[in-house]
Formats: structure tokens, C-alpha cells, sequence
């Protein structure tokens, strides 16, 4: 329960369902985050840190800014991430 990924899930449910899917259970507003694929396949683990973070820094997103979101915290996001492409696959 303590793992990277499941903390990552629990960051998910709590902060970014409201507006992003997962596997198509979700928010709509932003683009599902593992279906048709995962992020982490068409995206760095250094861009989708700085995205999160700082998402204001980019043009056409209307996600808001989240930097209270450590490093820890992002690294977390992203095991949940890869663990579900894995499952997904």
C-alpha cells in the first residue's frame, strides 16, 4: 500500500480524476492519460514533471498550476502511470 505507484494512484484520485481519465474513468476536460496510449510513451518523465507543475508555461492547456506537487510527489504520479501501461499491455 505504501508503494510508489499506489501512493501515484491515490495523487491521481485525489487531484486529477476531477478533470483527467484513466482508461476512459474520469474527468473529460483534459485527454484520458492511458488510453489510446500512456503518457509516459509519447512524453519525457522530465515533461510531464515540468507540465504538471507549471502547465501555464505552455499554450493551449487550460490545467492549472499545481507547485506545491514534489519531487516526490511527481515520481509518484509517474510509477502510477508506467504501472498502469504495464497493466494496460
Amino acid at each position: 500500500a505504501d508503494s510508489p505507484a499506489y501512493k501515484g494512484f491515490e495523487l491521481f484520485k485525489a487531484r486529477c480524476v476531477r478533470c483527467h481519465s484513466m482508461n476512459g474513468q474520469g474527468g473529460k476536460v483534459g485527454p484520458d492519460l492511458n488510453a489510446p496510449k500512456s503518457i509516459v510513451e509519447y512524453r519525457s518523465a522530465h515533461m510531464i514533471k515540468e507540465f504538471i507543475k507549471h502547465p501555464s508555461k505552455y499554450r493551449y492547456t487550460h490545467m492549472p498550476d499545481h507547485p506545491d506537487l514534489t519531487e516526490s510527489d511527481l515520481d509518484d504520479l509517474l510509477a502510477y502511470f508506467r504501472y498502469m501501461k504495464k497493466i494496460r499491455d
